[in-house]
């Protein structure tokens, strides 16, 4: 009898209208599945005719910064879209790849590296509002984009993540001028230039195990580095390409290969290879008296931020191979992501 009656449904009602209503139904659960871990909070009554959406993480997600960069995109996207003001609270909720635990609940993570997406209500100032609601515990909603690689990030479905970057997400001062200067005298003038970003902790971690690494790709060996460089400045036709590289050991034998040719920014790296190119299990880290955690993001940060202004792009699967795209005032000439 059900067969009977689901054939007759089918037959009844045409595909393109069963579908969108198995949409529809899909959409109101995972909003609803949202409201259920939301918090509708009232704090003081400041605000009274405004609402906000609080950005928190509850467990240490172990993301990097630009995995949390996007999840904030997210959530303030979704923020927006219900007509709330989305603040970001990286103060009370922690996140170690973010900060040092000696600054744990002391500041907020987020304003190392990035304004307030929304600077005229400042978080004090929210935790003395009408209208709070701490936002999904999880950092970001259900629902929302799952960022993988290959996508088109130039496609319209993305347009709204490009504004809302745009509009709210705004770097730091200090740090934008610090880069603007060394593009000035990094980069040739009149030259065109491609981004190389290379992740060579995706392929240590393959090496040796490392369980942090087991959700990454296993990356490229520093030839095979070389190779796609080679390939890829051919390829568009090219003569000079900075590189964004975490390994000292990746990062010198580049530099040996291509010369001059090769622009680079000067800045504690990992060593996650000896000189012989042998991968280290120990002793890897930066060595620079009180090179914190948020140093490492800062140098990254302005790393990405050079990758934004050249005119072509190449990266391996990593996060500064997305988020590069929405700093980005213009599109790429050409890109890949590997």
């Amino acid at each position: 009898m059900k067969e009977l009656v689901v054939s007759i449904y089918r037959h009844i009602i045409p595909e393109t209208i069963r579908r969108k209503y198995s949409e529809k139904m899909r959409d109101r659960r995972i909003e609803q599945a949202n409201l259920e871990e939301m918090e509708r909070c009232s704090f003081g009554e400041l605000n009274k005719d405004k609402t906000f959406y609080v950005i928190r993480v509850e467990t240490d997600q172990q993301w990097g910064l630009f995995s949390t960069y996007m999840a904030v995109a997210s959530s303030a996207k979704y923020a927006i879209e219900h007509g709330w003001i989305p603040v970001v609270n990286l103060k009370d909720y922690y996140l170690s790849i973010m900060q040092n635990e000696e600054n744990k609940g002391k500041e907020n993570a987020w304003n190392y590296y990035f304004e307030d997406l929304a600077p005229e209500f400042p978080l004090e100032q929210v935790y003395q509002s009408k209208n709070v609601i701490l936002g999904i515990p999880r950092g970001l909603p259900y629902g929302g984009v799952e960022w993988k690689y290959g996508m088109d990030l130039y496609g319209k479905e993305f347009d709204a993540y490009h504004e809302i970057i745009k509009k709210y997400m705004r770097i730091k001062p200090e740090l934008t001028e610090a880069v603007e200067e060394m593009y000035k005298a990094l980069f040739p003038a009149g030259e065109k230039v491609l981004g190389v970003a290379i992740r060579a902790g995706a392929h240590w971690g393959a090496l040796v195990k490392e369980k942090n690494w087991e959700m990454h790709t296993d990356g490229f060996d520093v030839e095979e580095s070389i190779q796609q460089i080679k390939a890829h400045l051919e390829k568009y036709n090219l003569q000079y390409f900075f590189l964004s590289c975490e390994d000292e050991y990746y990062v010198n034998k580049i530099k040996e290969t291509f010369g001059e040719k090769c622009l680079f920014m000067e800045r504690p790296r990992y060593r996650f290879f000896d000189e012989d190119g042998k991968p280290q299990t120990e002793n890897f880290r930066p060595i620079r008296e009180n090179y914190k955690r948020q140093d490492v993001n800062i140098d990254y940060l302005k790393e990405t931020l050079l990758l934004s202004k050249c005119d072509s792009f190449f990266g391996t699967k990593m996060g500064a191979s997305r988020v590069v795209f929405f700093l980005k005032d213009k599109r790429f000439e050409q890109a890949d992501v590997l």
